[in-house]
């Protein structure tokens, strides 16, 4: 009971303080009277055809699909009370909720709070958006270990070089909210602040625990381009487990570079020992005729120094990044995978992209056999032990 009530007081507050925020002040002046301000309306269509083949096996993936089609709007009530919803509509059948928060300063001390549906804040890859993401994908570890959103509620301390979270959920709003629940944090710092070159470093955790009654964590991933099936998984293992991640990234000019670590403990409920999952990348790239920005523990949208709607040839980017995942520990055996992805980017505006991802996985297959595709699982029963997957990705995205 006291799960669902902590769980619950976001959504409350999420739906209650909107109208009571208006008898926050009385003494607001006429122009700042209005219930409602800096009303800002966003979306974003992301269209992707993906074509991955294996090399020994026949696994042959070949197709169009709208990655991502989100709307939402956020602003300000009352001139105090922030707000943001988002949905997701990528496809007519599939329509759901992404975040709906609210988010304030109470007054009596130097931090915001904030109450609704949210990403935990772990690792800078995912607390960027997928909007200005170095490659079309994120790094594998964090679709592996499942770094995603809940209803929850956070404290977060921001300066000028760093920034301190820590937040408290639930399930996600579309799921059942009150089936787990987990704690998680972040801190950065920005030790080098000097012309044009930043130095970013972080750490994060997130301890989630699972009801008995729901289907235990599995650690699973495919090849890169979503959604292809897993070519590697532990199959389902526990009810909770630890979550722990280290990021490194420097800026300077045009050029870029990041690196990110993770590593998963994870309450093994048929181990001898508990399992220790890993996975990280390393990523270098350069930006011509613009330049990544970064602000607040992550990239934000590029600046593109002359558009195409300003008679410039817009905004170009090359980045190569490698990729590791080990899901092998102790008497677990999922598997692992190492892949190099080589992306190309052209930003006719900063609100429009044209992306080009090449990538090659090399795998060796685990011992989880139903949780993977049917190419694979294939290839397994017929004796092979390893797959070299290729592929590319062609995205066109749009912003408002």
């Amino acid at each position: 009971m006291l799960k669902k009530t902590i769980c619950t007081l976001p959504l409350i507050s999420v739906l209650a303080l909107a109208p009571l925020s208006v008898f926050a002040s009385d003494d607001v002046s006429p122009a700042q009277s209005s219930l409602l301000s800096d009303i800002d309306i966003s979306g974003v269509v992301q269209t992707d055809y993906s074509r991955v083949s294996g090399k020994r096996s026949d696994f042959d993936f070949n197709d169009i699909e709208v990655r991502r089609g989100r709307m939402g709007a956020s602003g300000v009530i009352a001139q105090e009370i922030k707000f943001k919803f988002v949905v997701d509509f990528d496809s007519p059948s599939n329509v759901h909720l992404m975040d709906a928060y609210i988010a304030f300063k109470p007054g009596f001390a130097p931090v915001e709070i904030k109450l609704g549906q949210f990403k935990t804040a772990n690792s800078f890859d995912e607390q960027t958006s997928s909007n200005f993401s170095s490659t079309l994908e994120r790094a594998a570890f964090t679709d592996v270990f499942e770094l995603s959103r809940g209803v929850g509620a956070s404290v977060a301390h921001k300066g000028a070089r760093h920034t301190l979270t820590l937040g408290f959920f639930g399930g996600d709003i579309t799921d059942n909210v009150f089936s787990r629940y987990a704690v998680a944090g972040r801190a950065t710092y920005v030790p080098v602040l000097v012309d044009d070159l930043t130095v970013h470093t972080g750490v994060s955790f997130r301890y989630r625990n699972l009801d008995t009654d729901q289907p235990m964590y599995d650690y699973s991933q495919g090849v890169i381009a979503a959604p292809t099936g897993n070519i590697v998984s532990t199959g389902r293992l526990a009810r909770s487990d630890l979550f722990l991640g280290e990021e490194v990234v420097a800026l300077k000019g045009r050029y870029w570079a990041a690196h990110e670590i993770g590593a998963t403990i994870v309450n093994c409920m048929a181990c001898a020992n508990d399992p220790v999952l890993t996975g990280g990348y390393v990523e270098v790239g350069a930006f011509f005729n613009g330049r990544r920005t970064y602000s607040g523990g992550r990239f934000g949208r590029p600046e593109i120094y002359t558009s195409v709607r300003n008679g410039g040839l817009g905004g170009f980017s090359l980045v190569a990044r490698f990729d590791v995942l080990d899901l092998n520990n102790g008497s677990v055996n999922g598997g692992s995978y190492q892949s190099i992805t080589l992306g190309a980017d052209w930003w006719p505006t900063p609100y429009t992209r044209v992306g080009l991802d090449l990538f090659k996985v090399d795998t060796d297959f685990g011992d989880v056999v139903p949780e993977l595709a049917p190419a694979f699982a294939t290839a397994i029963a017929g004796g092979l032990t390893r797959e070299d997957a290729h592929g590319l990705t062609v995205r066109f995205q749009i912003l408002i």
